[in-house]
């Protein structure tokens, strides 16, 4: 059987719009195994882009954010829980 070298679960991300928090990705869950290829298609609009960059926690800070409950899982190490410089060694050395 192989490996994940990413699971997603849960993920959940709100944007602030008009001084309220709007859900823009709801519960996504998915893996990636070792030597495949995910394709993530959909509607313009519809959050690739958004779920891409949330993986990546690549999003502004400011009027983002990713629910705690989510989970950004790459080679055992839940992302989602890192520090930005924990994060920024990780897009340098796994991610890329």
């Amino acid at each position: 059987m192989e490996e994940n070298i990413l699971s997603i679960r849960n993920l959940k991300v709100d944007f602030m719009m008009d001084k309220e928090w709007v859900n823009a990705i709801h519960e996504i869950d998915f893996d990636v195994k070792k030597s495949s290829t995910l394709c993530v298609v959909g509607e313009s609009g519809c959050g690739k882009s958004v779920t891409a960059t949330s993986i990546l926690r690549l999003l502004p800070s400011a009027g983002t954010r990713i629910d705690p409950a989510s989970e950004i899982i790459i080679d055992g190490v839940d992302i989602a829980k890192l520090s930005d410089k924990g994060m920024r060694d990780i897009r340098g050395n796994k991610i890329s």
